[in-house]
């Protein structure tokens, strides 16, 4: 199951309770949340905007997908930074392409 970061905007419903449970999600203007893949899907169909880039999810770096395709996009909350696969084991960062 993966993790994904989503953020509340002005017109979304916030706070939110996931239907048929007693999860209940709400954001400061500015900030965002890691949720559960599904939970995110729900949430994004109600106006959240999706942070994390499509196909990636977010974690740490222990997390980070063993046999991941190249172009891959983690979310490494260990890191600060966002790291994509090269396909060859190795992830690099987003903005300097430096191994991380």
């Amino acid at each position: 199951m993966a993790n994904i970061r989503v953020a509340a905007s002005a017109s979304s419903q916030n706070p939110l309770t996931i239907p048929g449970t007693t999860r209940k999600y709400s954001c400061a203007s500015g900030g965002y949340l890691d949720v559960v893949d599904q939970d995110a899907w729900l949430l994004v169909a109600a106006g959240w905007t999706q942070l994390t880039p499509k196909g990636g999810n977010v974690g740490p770096t222990s997390g980070r997908p063993i046999a991941a395709l190249k172009g891959t996009p983690y979310t490494d909350t260990t890191v600060g930074a966002l790291v994509i696969s090269d396909g060859a084991g190795n992830w690099l960062h987003h903005m300097t392409g430096a191994a991380s």
